[in-house]
């Protein structure tokens, strides 16, 4: 049996080489299903981690919805023996592992994770036990991403309510972290309407752009004087370029580009440039891979391939 420490060093390899396109993209997909399912916490937080990020490269895909079920039927196993809660003698590597278990399922639409989470959010007025420190942090942005209209207004009102100014910050800026684009709008307009201590705008700002970053960055453009009157001095010329960062589309660095040319002094530019050189880099990357990636998910959910869809159990 491969020792824990090799085993990371194989899947570390297998993605690098993977994403260099020295090896085909899915051959990590592969090499983890071997990981036992009793295997190291901190090598199942590493292969949940990677599932999670892989989604974004089926953004727009019609194999996206099985994908997912593929992705969280490599992970729940793991999240069904560590729970919500810690058991008694669990080790610092389980409870981290729980942590990104309920974050990768949150972002692979796991519909039972999703709503404990949300019933865990509801119940935290109330319940002094349903958030513990241990979890509270990936289930309440588990909450505010899938965060329905009534489940946001709720997280609004927690964070008008909250007295401890850390936790106050946290909770506007989750409010920027909704998949639902309209919910994400309503965060942006927040951001600039005074609400929110001037401190915490710019953050809430900048938690859109993670998950919608064509929005910031055009909400940001429309009002430029008003982003960058809350943002720090010190980040003028890269703060709306940093919106744009977590895009995977050439169109959008081209606009980015645009922006730079006639905004941005050409001895500021830096910033602004590693930006347009992530997007572009990541378009291709997606671009490319995604075909295989598809190729790969088809295989195991058409019922063609037996050796395929053993390779997924």
């Amino acid at each position: 049996r491969v020792q824990p420490i090799d085993q990371l060093g194989l899947l570390s390899d297998a993605s690098a080489l993977g994403n260099a396109t020295l090896v085909p993209a899915t051959s990590y997909l592969d090499l983890s299903s071997y990981v036992p399912v009793d295997g190291d916490p901190v090598v199942w937080s590493l292969v949940a981690g990677k599932l999670a990020a892989i989604d974004r490269v089926f953004d727009g895909s019609p194999e996206q919805a099985d994908w997912r079920k593929l992705a969280r039927s490599r992970i729940e196993p793991q999240f069904g023996r560590v729970g919500w809660t810690a058991a008694r003698g669990q080790q610092d590597a389980t409870a981290i592992l729980r942590e990104n278990l309920i974050a990768s399922l949150g972002v692979l639409d796991d519909e039972q994770v999703i709503a404990e989470a949300t019933d865990r959010f509801e119940r935290d007025v109330s319940d002094p036990g349903a958030l513990p420190a241990a979890i509270r942090q990936p289930a309440l942005d588990v909450t505010a991403r899938h965060a329905s209209v009534a489940t946001w207004e709720q997280i609004l009102a927690r964070a008008r309510a909250e007295t401890n100014p850390v936790e106050k910050q946290r909770m506007y800026v989750r409010l920027g972290g909704a998949l639902d684009p309209v919910l994400a709008r309503r965060a942006l307009d927040l951001a600039l309407g005074g609400e929110p201590p001037v401190t915490t705008s710019p953050a809430v700002i900048e938690e859109v752009s993670v998950l919608h970053p064509e929005l910031a960055f055009d909400f940001a453009i429309a009002n430029e004087g008003k982003v960058l009157a809350l943002a720090e001095p010190s980040s003028r010329y890269s703060f709306i370029p940093g919106l744009a960062r977590s895009s995977a589309d050439a169109a959008l660095a081209g606009r980015l580009r645009e922006y730079m040319l006639h905004s941005i002094p050409e001895t500021a530019r830096q910033d602004a440039n590693e930006s347009i050189a992530v997007i572009l880099r990541r378009a291709r990357s997606f671009a490319y891979n995604r075909p295989e990636y598809e190729a790969w998910v088809k295989a195991r959910t058409s019922g063609g391939c037996k050796a395929c869809r053993a390779s997924a159990q």
